[in-house]
């Protein structure tokens, strides 16, 4: 069925043409990848189809009864609400019921004790059956551990849940609108960079939780690996126009390339085609007889008709980017030895940290978040100091160091100004080539720098390391605020480098693009991984696997005398108070770690989206709490 139906939309601003004849249509439960360049349109389109902003022709229908879901929607918090509490409010519906179906069993209760209600108390059961069938159909036995388990994807633990909405950060505000977009359910959801202000472990439940969602999605994301795990379809806008390809946005990318490679065969074959009708043109009229003449005129009108595809350039964002190195280093770049951090009052970030980086390399740093990536990277270029150890560059090493907050531009100056500041012998003739060949074009290179996009920043750093003396690179998120394209650019650059290259990056496409090792970052180790960023999960699945438990250590015989003599003395104290009461706490740690594996199961999708397994875990877990409940009376009598 089709949720979404959009058809020849033409939309402009002033004398920008924006969108030109886009057409597409969504079916239920697709999940469709909205890609494209910054400026292409993307978020115009969202916001028409929302219905915020007006279109100047065309049409987009979406059937009445098809609830629409927009993550950037505003939340408004209720001064005193808790997230739990915000994220519950979207099942009051339910809440209630529950509250009816509690109140239908106590009158059920009393009208069981009395004979001559026994056919009320028939009609009471028949729609206590049934609203309980409703009840059970909309998840009502497992609405809650959804919301739990939906928290929990999202990096909101423990005591998160109870904290004021209202007083979370812009980060977590983020997250959080994601959630209850998502516990809300609407047929069709618009999702717009969904991955920002997620980590990689929340990305990665994101993704898992998306495939089985069962509204239809729209997603505008950068991320292409998250594009790749959760779409099955690509739209892409380019240059007003919009392409539409089946499958994910890897294989959108190649048949992307098969379609403009056939459009250009075509439009050879067609120019071609011109060349020789015009030259056929000339001759017949050089004759300049009557017949000839009158066949040259009907070659020109049918010459006029012929069109000419025309030809297809792709944006030119960071095209002409290239990293060359000064000269080379010596084998051994850097080396940190046992570097530890820690800030006042704080619990350390790393502890005794060893590695080396070699020439070549191209080492991605993975780890969570606040693990201290950028610390350890603001370390060896001395913009911090370590606790303990210290890392040394080796022989020639000329450091080029990128910063993800653009640090290293003076947001009181102009483009241009930067630019000359930063490069003093060179001519402004230069400079502007420089800038021109990263779109800062005419006028662009007078705007202040505060004025600039993310993205534009980051083309001026990026600009600014390509022309400064370096032979190893350490860039800190360098594909933040960069679109596809862009980033795209930026791997071919860095793949042609010669030099060195030290990296932090959430972007997973990226990692696999350019990384040769992985170096993993916890509080108290670095390792090594061989390859890129799939070859490194895989190589901690198998790491996984083969971990094995201790073999047990070999008994000896004096041992297996004082075991046997143990056990003897444990059978002669079995009936005393002393091993009952034992007994009965291990009992009890049993069904407390039963409780609580039951409801982490219940948090996860495959069992509060299906009502049958949801129901079964509630009422083993009822069952739990009342075997827990019952041993706990029994240890305290036997207290007494």
């Amino acid at each position: 069925m089709i949720i979404l139906s959009v058809n020849q939309l033409v939309k402009s601003f002033g004398t920008d043409l924006i969108l030109d004849q886009v057409s597409f249509s969504i079916q239920q439960k697709e999940k469709v990848g909205l890609v494209g360049a910054n400026g292409a349109g993307k978020s115009t389109l969202f916001q028409i189809i929302a219905g915020e902003i007006p279109f100047d022709s065309g049409s987009i229908h979406i059937p009445n009864h098809i609830q629409l879901g927009r993550q950037d929607q505003l939340l408004h918090f209720e001064s005193e609400e808790t997230v739990f509490d915000h994220l519950m409010s979207i099942f009051t519906p339910l809440i209630q019921m529950e509250s009816q179906l509690r109140e239908m069993e106590a009158t059920m209760s009393k009208l069981g004790t009395d004979p001559h209600k026994s056919k009320e108390l028939e009609l009471l059961m028949r729609e206590y059956s049934l609203l309980t069938e409703d009840f059970e159909a909309q998840n009502g036995y497992g609405f809650r551990s959804e919301v739990r388990g939906v928290l929990n994807g999202l990096g909101f633990y423990g005591d998160d849940f109870y904290q004021k909405a209202s007083l979370l950060s812009g980060g977590q505000k983020t997250r959080l609108a994601l959630a209850r977009l998502l516990l809300s359910k609407p047929n069709l959801i618009l999702l717009d960079e969904p991955t920002n202000h997620l980590d990689i472990d929340s990305v990665q439940w994101l993704e898992g939780f998306l495939k089985t969602h069962p509204s239809s999605l729209l997603i505008i994301s950068h991320d292409r690996y998250f594009l790749d795990q959760v779409t099955d379809r690509t739209l892409e806008l380019d240059q007003t126009h919009l392409m539409d390809f089946s499958g994910s946005y890897s294989l959108a990318l190649k048949k992307k390339a098969a379609l403009l490679e056939s459009m250009e065969r075509r439009r050879t074959r067609q120019m071609k085609e011109v060349r020789q009708q015009e030259d056929l043109v000339r001759k017949l009229k050089q004759h300049g007889t009557e017949k000839l003449a009158k066949r040259a005129a009907s070659r020109e009108k049918k010459l006029s008709k012929m069109e000419v595809e025309s030809k297809k350039h792709a944006t030119p964002v960071l095209s002409s980017l290239q990293f060359q190195i000064q000269r080379s280093s010596g084998r051994h770049v850097l080396t940190a030895e046992s570097v530890s951090k820690q800030w006042p009052d704080q619990p350390p970030l790393f502890q005794d940290i060893s590695f080396t980086l070699e020439r070549g390399d191209r080492m991605a740093l993975v780890g969570p978040n606040g693990i201290g990536k950028t610390t350890l990277f603001r370390i060896a270029m001395n913009l911090t100091e370590a606790t303990q150890g210290m890392i040394q560059f080796g022989h020639q090493v000329k450091p080029a160091y990128y910063h993800q907050e653009l640090t290293q531009l003076n947001e009181k100056l102009t483009v241009l100004e930067e630019m000359q500041e930063s490069f003093p012998q060179q001519k402004d003739s230069f400079l502007r080539t420089c800038l021109g060949s990263l779109l800062f074009f005419g006028d662009d290179v007078f705007k202040p720098i505060h004025l600039l996009s993310g993205g534009e920043k980051a083309r001026l750093s990026l600009l600014k390391i390509m022309l400064s003396p370096h032979n190893l690179l350490l860039l800190d998120e360098p594909t933040n605020h960069l679109d596809i394209p862009a980033r795209e650019n930026l791997e071919v650059a860095l793949n042609q480098y010669d030099g060195t290259i030290f990296f932090i990056s959430h972007d997973r496409y990226f990692m696999n693009q350019i990384a040769t090792k992985i170096l993993e970052l916890t509080p108290t180790s670095a390792t090594t991984y061989l390859g890129n960023y799939d070859q490194y999960l895989t190589k901690k699945k198998q790491l996984e696997l083969e971990k094995d438990l201790p073999p047990s250590p070999a008994i000896t015989k004096t041992q297996s005398k004082q075991e046997r003599k143990k056990e003897r003395e444990r059978r002669m104290q079995a009936k005393s108070h002393q091993k009952v009461l034992n007994q009965l706490e291990q009992d009890l740690e049993t069904v407390e770690a039963a409780i609580l594996e039951t409801e982490e199961a219940m948090c996860l999708p495959e069992v509060f989206q299906n009502p049958e397994k949801s129901k079964k875990l509630h009422q083993k877990r009822q069952e739990l709490e009342a075997t827990r409940d019952s041993l706990y009376q029994e240890w305290e009598t036997l207290l007494d």
